[in-house]
């Protein structure tokens, strides 16, 4: 007998006629070639498994840098922020202390006028 390649549809048919006569079953359901697949080792799943941690744990370390980058640059601005607010307040000081000393003169400005004014008449 000559050797006969048989294409994918004929081992399909094959199959499932060998499937349904070995099991006694009357389904019509497709049945799949399961016994051909290649399920993987336990070492190849642990393997899978730490390639994952060291993915998780790696991204969590980026974010961890990320959020320290962020918290630093908060830091910054708020120390930014507290010399902008210290030099205002000393601005304002030096405004008041200004004011008084020009209250204070105009005080006196004002008293000699009012003797002047009453050594004329």
């Amino acid at each position: 007998m000559k050797d006969k390649v048989l294409t994918v549809e004929e081992e399909h048919v094959i199959f499932q006629k060998n499937y349904k006569e070995t099991t006694g079953t009357k389904t019509y359901r497709c049945h799949g070639l399961a016994y051909l697949a290649k399920y993987p080792t336990r070492t190849a799943l642990l393997n899978g498994r730490e390639e994952n941690l060291a993915r998780h744990s790696a991204a969590a370390l980026q974010h961890q840098e990320e959020v320290e980058d962020l918290k630093q640059k908060l830091a910054n601005q708020v120390a930014a922020r507290e010399r902008d607010k210290e030099e205002s307040i000393r601005q304002m000081q030096e405004l008041r202390e200004e004011l008084c000393l020009q209250v204070a003169l105009l005080q006196v400005v004002i008293y000699y006028m009012h003797v002047l004014c009453q050594n004329f008449h």
